[in-house]
């Protein structure tokens, strides 16, 4: 091979990677946004609304702290879930999105210049959009997550939180990063379980790598601040009720070293299963190492990501899997829990395969005949884009069916309404919701409505019940 003058090779496969990188991007974002059309507000969504409606703000936010679960940000949810009756879902969806985006990419942009990383303001922003298209499209929990309104706002709108504290305490200023972090405490508390591992780890690394750790006090000020936070998230009364309302897999479990190594043990297996079980996980390696060879040109970048540096990185993932396993191992007794909990650390495990894959793709540009690239990076490119592509046109058209029916649904019931209807109503069940999470009404049990049926009820203020018909 000649690499006596690589400039122009680097050019072309830089110029053809990142047209793959923005068009991916750009892709994730159009799919996202035509399906995000067809959502619909879900099950809570329309109870919290209805719930501030109902009772105003203040009084909607005292009920939930003393009986379900609720943290400082639920005065944040109820404010927007106010407008749901004037906003439609995707007015939610798709600005946060972009929320997610932009925050992140004050964080990354902040780090470089933290470490004197010499990259162009256009390349972090196609990286956070990158990494956050690929969290919205990949994560194992979509339809809850970066879909329903109210999943979006907690998980996804609320770790904004981190991304700007983060982003003013490396800045040094420290009020603002105090009050986000603070916020950010009262997101999750396996979210809190994350940070601090991040943050042990962190100190960690640090110290293996210079066997010293120097410690500027003041500058741990927004840390107190969060750990004020994680505090007043423990002592609300409505999370313990909500802890005790969970059904769990062994009730009478008393928690011991033993049975929680033995959920660590579960809870690995599982991480496997998230990074193998569709393609939607197995594309973001070689996605990383398309962006190492967009990227391969920078130098400085060349050097900080080594071995040495994936495996610090890995070992701080595996210190944050097991922080948050633990968590919620001895919230519900059960090392997985459901889906959508996980999405803090399925970023995190995304940006790991991704730095792998740059890692990759450095060696790659390096090793590998030009000609041999020119012919694997269009192949590898036009297969992501066709999968991506074919994924969302399935989901929007799944999704479209589901989106009339649904309309026509609503339609009926404030009809009946207007019609001064009184007497029961059966509605016919909703066709397949795709990718969108939706918790269909119950049929008639007993002469009972279903929590679900009943928010429906109260939501449009009904004057008869409603129930699947059978």
């Amino acid at each position: 091979m000649n690499f006596t003058s690589p400039n122009n090779k680097i050019l072309n496969n830089r110029k053809s990677s990142g047209y793959f990188i923005l068009c991916l991007v750009a892709l994730i974002f159009l799919g996202y946004s035509l399906v995000a059309l067809n959502n619909r507000f879900q099950f809570d969504d329309l109870g919290f609304s209805a719930l501030v409606r109902d009772h105003g703000l203040w009084n909607s936010f005292k009920s939930m702290y003393f009986s379900w679960e609720t943290t400082y940000n639920t005065f944040i949810l109820f404010f927007l879930l106010k407008w749901v009756s004037a906003i439609p879902p995707y007015a939610y969806n798709i600005p946060i999105l972009f929320i997610n985006v932009y925050c992140f990419f004050r964080l990354l942009k902040t780090i470089f210049q933290h470490y004197s990383i010499a990259i162009s303001t256009k390349d972090v922003l196609l990286v956070a959009a990158l990494i956050i298209s690929i969290s919205y499209f990949s994560c194992r929990a979509t339809g809850n997550v970066v879909y329903w309104v109210t999943g979006q706002i907690v998980y996804c709108l609320f770790l904004c939180f981190l991304f700007l504290g983060l982003h003013f305490w490396i800045k040094k200023k420290l009020f603002l990063a105090s009050v986000c972090m603070f916020l950010f405490a009262h997101t999750r508390i396996n979210y809190d379980a994350i940070f601090m591992s991040l943050y042990a780890g962190y100190f960690a690394c640090h110290w293996y790598q210079n066997k010293k750790i120097t410690i500027n006090w003041k500058l741990q000020i927004p840390l107190l601040f969060f750990f004020a936070g994680l505090i007043t998230y423990i002592i609300i009364p409505g999370n313990f009720k909500r802890v005790d309302s969970f059904t769990v897999a062994n009730p009478g479990q008393h928690l011991s070293v033993i049975i929680v190594i033995k959920g660590w043990i579960s809870a690995f297996k599982h991480l496997a299963g998230i990074i193998i079980m569709s393609w939607k996980q197995l594309i973001i390696l070689p996605v990383g190492l398309i962006l190492g060879l967009y990227l391969s040109k920078n130098f400085q970048l060349n050097k900080y990501i080594t071995p040495r540096f994936l495996l610090y990185c890995s070992l701080v993932f595996v210190i944050a899997y097991i922080s948050q396993s633990t968590v919620i191992f001895i919230a519900i007794k059960t090392p997985v829990g459901y889906g959508r909990i996980f999405y803090f650390l399925e970023i995190l495990l995304f940006m790991l395969l991704l730095l792998y894959g740059v890692y990759f793709g450095f060696i790659f540009q390096l090793h590998v005949a030009a000609k041999t690239r020119n012919l694997l990076l269009p192949v590898i490119s036009i297969a992501i884009l066709l999968a991506v592509a074919i994924d969302y046109y399935r989901n929007y058209s799944l999704t479209r069916k589901f989106a009339n029916a649904y309309d026509n649904r609503i339609e009926s019931i404030v009809k009946s309404k207007k019609d001064e209807r009184k007497d029961k109503a059966y509605l016919p069940p909703l066709p397949n919701s795709g990718i969108l999470d939706f918790m269909e009404i119950s049929p008639e049990t007993n002469g009972d409505m279903s929590d679900n049926n009943a928010v429906y009820v109260r939501y449009y203020q009904l004057p008869f019940s409603i129930y699947l018909r059978k």
